[in-house]
């Protein structure tokens, strides 16, 4: 993935030059981010990533975390205990 750096730098050199060209009335430059990337990896929405990211699970399934952490390179291995 390239540094945040880097991307602002293209996303600033790709609005002057398109800002340039007077035949367009409106445009739009992005790049896509690591959460765009993981979404995509774990067959997923971006939203659902992000907020997984701010730490906020409370209607993430067991089987999406597994889903993104899986994405992103890492093994989990769960274990249970009885609950007496």
């Amino acid at each position: 993935m390239r540094p945040a750096a880097e991307l602002k730098d293209f996303v600033r050199a790709a609005r002057a030059l398109l800002g340039r060209e007077r035949d367009l009335a409106e445009f739009e430059v992005y790049c896509a981010s690591a959460e765009h990337r993981v979404a995509r990896l774990a067959h997923t929405s971006r939203t659902r990533v992000t907020a997984i990211l701010n730490r906020n699970t409370h209607d993430i399934s067991t089987d999406l975390m597994l889903r993104v952490l899986g994405s992103l390179g890492v093994q989990a291995k769960l274990q249970f205990r009885n609950a007496a």
